[in-house]
């Protein structure tokens, strides 16, 4: 298994790239934050998502679990991924 799933096409080039890591560096989600704010507000498609187990210490980075709607648990474990968002002009 690949520690890194692409989802589409990797791009030629990529001018400009904007980061945030979460955790304790992330206070108050603040970075974090304003990231899945331009992802949902730019409807940027995901490009490629990591394997949690190699990329995390699932030890420091626990992965949570909560009920559903329906009743039954559902474990959300920690996530690393990477959108991609182009203007439309190009």
């Amino acid at each position: 298994m690949d520690a890194v799933t692409f989802h589409r096409e990797e791009p030629v080039n990529v001018p400009t790239m904007v980061m945030a890591f979460g955790g304790w560096i992330d206070a108050g989600e603040a970075a974090t934050g304003v990231l899945q704010h331009l992802v949902h507000h730019l409807v940027a498609p995901c490009l490629a998502s990591l394997d949690a187990e190699e990329f995390f210490v699932l030890t420091l980075t626990r992965p949570t679990v909560r009920r559903t709607a329906e009743g039954p648990r559902e474990v959300q474990w920690p996530q690393g991924e990477f959108f991609i968002w182009q203007p439309p002009d190009g």
